[in-house]
Parts: structure tokens; C-alpha cells; sequence
């Protein structure tokens, strides 16, 4: 058993100040649900963490597990529709714990599924940071009752700070797709002028040469505008 110091240190605006930086600061939105699941196991001392999504044509899926052990648990939450991961988005619930999942009477079929796994007790926390599909942390501990008083208020205060940083993180990694498009939209435009005036051709006709030669090389239609804009070099064969 962990020192309190040990468990305190983990608690500290240092801690939470490093985490946020991690997930925030993540290059796509997949790393930053990996990142939160990593730093849960770590800062909340349990052995197994996921991180599900739910949308309501695809019901509940596992984004992130951190191991077999939440494979085969997720898989059985899968299957039978039932288990923590539902009764949040199907109660609306902000929190959810089941103190001991081989007596649990909720979720008949989910119990009888997951009986011969190391998980005993659980918790569930909503994490709704993005208006297009909700999000849910759930922690799992190999003793009964492990999410209790203080430990519970932790967990909520964790995912509290887990759904600031995925919504920061999801409205950059937004941000820098749009960007992107923006810049890409430009290139392609002054591509498909210079296959106009080099080539004496519509618009059309030097947009579908674009494409084309996309396809024939296997390559992004903005990395054949992007050559093309800054070498002007439009004689390739596979531009006539």
C-alpha cells in the first residue's frame, strides 16, 4: 500500500499542471485519449483504465484500454450492452460505481461475462468536452470497493481536468485541420492557374489534370499542387 505522500503527491498542481500540458499539447485527438488513460493509471494508482465513446447510431465503443485485462472486459460490455460505459450514457449519469462487480444485480449478463477477470470494483466518470459525441473514463481496481470518499472525489476531480484538456486539445487539433485545409484550398487554386496559363487550358480541364496525375502517382492532390506551386515545373509527363 502507497504512502500518503505518495498518494498526495499525485494530487498536486504540479501533477495536474504536467498532465493538462500532456493532453492539451497532444498532435491529434487519439494521442490525447491515449495520454489521459496513461496519466489515470499513473496519478489515480489503478491497474486498469479505458477510455469509451458513445455515439447513439454505434452505441459504446472502447477508444483506448490500457491493457488484455480491459480488452476482454470491454469486449463483454460490447457484447451485452451492458456494464458501467452504458449506464452513463443511458442515465445521463456523471458518475458511476459498481463497489463489487461479482455481486453486482444491475447488469446480469455483463457480470456473468467479466467473472473470471481479475476486476472486482469500478468506476465510471462522464467526460463531455465535445458537442458531436459524448466521452467516459472508467477505472478499474482489483479489490472490491476501491472507489470510495476520498479516492471517489479524486477520480471526479481527475476527469474534471480530463475533459478541459480534450476539449482544448480536440478545438487546436480543429483549428490546425482547418488551417491546413485553408492553405491546401490556396495552394490548389494557384496550381490549377499556372496548369492553366502553362499549359493553355479551362480551369477544369487543369483541375482534372491535377487530379489525375494524384491518382497515377499515388500521391495527395495538395503535394502535387504544393510541387507544382513552388517549382512551376508543369512538363512531367504525367501533367500533359
Amino acid at each position: 500500500m502507497e504512502s500518503p505522500r505518495a498518494y498526495e503527491s499525485r494530487r498536486s498542481g504540479a501533477a495536474y499542471a504536467s498532465f493538462a500540458r500532456r493532453v492539451s499539447g497532444s498532435p491529434d485527438i487519439t494521442s490525447a485519449r491515449a495520454a489521459v488513460v496513461e496519466c489515470a493509471v499513473d496519478m489515480l494508482g489503478v491497474p486498469w483504465v479505458a477510455l469509451t465513446r458513445y455515439r447513439p447510431t454505434e452505441g459504446v465503443k472502447f477508444a483506448i484500454k490500457s491493457d488484455d485485462v480491459v480488452h476482454r472486459v470491454a469486449k463483454a460490455a460490447m457484447v451485452t450492452g451492458e456494464g458501467i460505459s452504458w449506464e452513463i450514457f443511458r442515465e445521463h449519469a456523471a458518475v458511476v460505481v459498481t463497489d463489487d462487480l461479482t455481486a453486482e444485480t444491475r447488469w446480469p449478463q455483463y457480470r456473468q461475462t467479466v467473472g473470471g477477470e481479475p476486476v472486482r470494483s469500478a468506476v465510471g466518470a462522464a467526460l463531455r468536452y465535445d458537442g458531436e459525441e459524448d466521452a467516459a473514463l472508467i477505472l478499474y481496481s482489483d479489490v472490491p470497493a476501491a472507489f470510495r470518499a476520498d479516492r471517489l472525489e479524486h477520480v471526479i476531480e481527475f476527469a474534471d481536468h480530463a475533459a478541459i484538456s480534450l476539449a482544448h486539445a480536440s478545438a487546436r487539433v480543429r483549428a490546425a485541420n482547418l488551417e491546413l485545409a485553408v492553405r491546401t484550398s490556396r495552394e490548389i487554386a494557384m496550381a490549377i492557374g499556372i496548369v492553366m496559363e502553362r499549359l493553355r487550358m479551362s480551369e477544369q480541364d487543369a483541375f482534372h489534370v491535377l487530379r489525375q496525375s494524384s491518382q497515377e502517382r499515388h500521391v495527395k492532390l495538395r503535394d502535387v499542387a504544393s510541387y507544382i506551386v513552388l517549382t512551376g515545373d508543369v512538363r512531367s509527363s504525367d501533367l500533359r
